[in-house]
């Protein structure tokens, strides 16, 4: 039975594949189009009326977006649209927004060219402030970036990789060629684990991480079942459960860190009207809405239309309800609490 309660709060037109999302300190929220190569800023929901903002328009395929230091940013592009490359380098652009005024736009910096072996950066997550992961869905690994300090000398960025397995690996299937392999990937900073899925295994794993060197421990792990075309997720760290977007699959699940027990919160039946093509998810910035309240993108059913029919792309507030989870209440409130001032003092 489903116990989830999505609100639209945006809308965009149908062929928006909206990609990856973040929420500011603030509660404002910035988006990447990735078919349309866009930018968008919405304010804060909860102030009143949304209406998306481009922002900037990319040279290529913007995906992934990461934070760094308060209010800075980092955002992957690719050339390959579906199954077809354009043949061109993956690119990490700096977006800092610590001075962001509304009635100007901030222009995104070339921070980083990757080496020609990266071809589909994806998902992204950090270890640390210095420190992100990024997936790479073509070339069946996860890349680590390491960024200097500011005011620290620490010299230029550098790229490597991190971990690579075949349970990253895409499909040989001609008929999956635009089913990407490792997608999504998130760091859970309380279990020193970093969670990724594999649309075109369905898996959703986990590899250890060193909290000293941030390295991987040892081969992957499954966590739950193969059955999800998993996208990308978030994750509940005081609950240890992921909510996991399965785009092609109309759904979000909940899914046990501990058990991989999964539970679908909404997509059954299939709400072709609200969530249609879901693609990610972040946590709201409010303390109390820790582990209950999250932004979730869909994209009209670009990939995989609903009774043929394209349909608008949205923003969606997503409320999750179950009284039995720990993360409500005062713990939650807390932990996000200590989360921010970490972010802060770090």
């Amino acid at each position: 039975m489903e116990e989830t309660k999505a609100t639209e709060i945006a809308s965009f037109p149908p062929n928006y594949l909206l990609e990856n999302i973040v929420v500011r300190h603030d509660g404002s929220i910035i988006i990447t189009a990735y078919n349309q190569r866009e930018l968008y800023y919405l304010t804060n929901p909860d102030l009143g009326p949304v209406k998306p903002r481009l922002i900037h328009t990319f040279e290529h395929y913007p995906t992934g977006i990461v934070e760094g230091q308060p209010d800075v940013f980092y955002i992957s592009t690719i050339t390959i649209m579906r199954d077809k490359d354009e043949k061109g380098p993956c690119r990490l652009y700096k977006l800092d927004m610590r001075k962001f005024k509304s009635d100007k736009s901030p222009i995104p910096e070339l921070f980083l060219t990757f080496p020609a072996e990266a071809r589909g950066l994806n998902g992204s997550c950090a270890l640390s402030r210095s420190v992100f992961l990024l997936a790479d869905s073509w070339s069946s690994q996860i890349w680590r970036v390491d960024i200097p300090e500011e005011g620290k000398g620490g010299g230029p960025p550098s790229v490597r990789s991190w971990h690579k397995h075949d349970m990253m690996d895409r499909s040989t299937d001609p008929r999956k060629a635009d089913v990407p392999g490792v997608n999504g990937i998130k760091y859970h900073s309380g279990t020193h684990h970093v969670y990724f899925t594999t649309t075109s295994q369905t898996i959703f794993a986990s590899i250890k991480v060193n909290p000293d060197t941030l390295e991987s421990i040892g081969d992957p792990v499954e966590v739950t079942d193969r059955w999800m075309w998993a996208d990308d997720f978030i994750i509940d760290e005081i609950a240890n459960v992921a909510y996991v977007t399965t785009h092609r699959q109309n759904s979000i699940e909940q899914i046990d860190l501990k058990t991989g027990a999964q539970r679908t919160c909404i997509g059954t039946p299939v709400r072709p009207d609200l969530l249609l093509g879901p693609t990610c998810g972040a946590w709201t910035q409010n303390p109390e809405d820790h582990g209950r309240r999250a932004y979730f993108l869909t994209e009209g059913g670009h990939m995989n239309p609903y009774e043929g029919v394209f349909r608008n792309a949205k923003v969606l507030r997503v409320e999750f309800s179950d009284a039995g989870r720990s993360s409500t209440g005062l713990i939650g409130t807390l932990y996000q609490w200590f989360q921010m001032a970490k972010s802060v003092f770090n």
